[in-house]
């Protein structure tokens, strides 16, 4: 991938990456989210660039995602203000959130080429997992349990949380 400044047009960066499909039900739509991961076996652990202006302090991205707007993509076709998305009401609220003492996701919108075709506008977002929490508060990755939905571990296990569980269900 490469990426070009918005308000030059230089180029900030460019990586050899793996390129996946994100999302839930997102995937569903015509316009699909991507997550970009940088790997040894190309080359490149990670991105040494500031990609959020609002976070300088973060430089270094082992992944990040390439957001279509999630929910905020498609028309829902009730009558309503949902039958005009906007794509940003997710970085909206996100950045709502940065001015209180609330942790938040940080995004930059960007407009996306794949293979030399125009995708449309979307945004560079942070991912919500271990290298986040290294790279924005300096906690050790190897030391971290991160599990979301019905008990679905996505890094460490389950035993911390299922015992913080316990306790506070046998000590209330």
């Amino acid at each position: 991938c490469e990426y070009f400044k918005s308000n030059n047009g230089a180029q900030g960066f460019e990586a050899d990456h793996y390129l996946r499909l994100h999302g839930n039900y997102s995937q569903s739509f015509a316009q699909k989210s991507l997550k970009v991961i940088l790997s040894d076996d190309l080359g490149q652990q990670y991105i040494d660039y500031t990609i959020i202006p609002e976070k300088p302090n973060v430089t270094k991205y082992k992944s990040f995602n390439v957001r279509n707007g999630g929910v905020d993509n498609f028309p829902c076709g009730i009558g309503m203000a949902f039958d005009y998305p906007t794509h940003f009401a997710d970085d909206f609220q996100q950045r709502a959130a940065s001015t209180t003492h609330v942790d938040y996701i940080g995004s930059q919108p960007c407009i996306v080429f794949l293979n030399g075709f125009y995708w449309g506008v979307y945004e560079i977002r942070e991912r919500g997992d271990e290298n986040y929490l290294e790279q924005n508060h300096g906690i050790n990755p190897d030391k971290v349990d991160i599990i979301r939905f019905e008990n679905d571990v996505l890094e460490g296990s389950f035993d911390n949380f299922a015992n913080a569980s316990n306790f506070v269900i046998t000590n209330s």
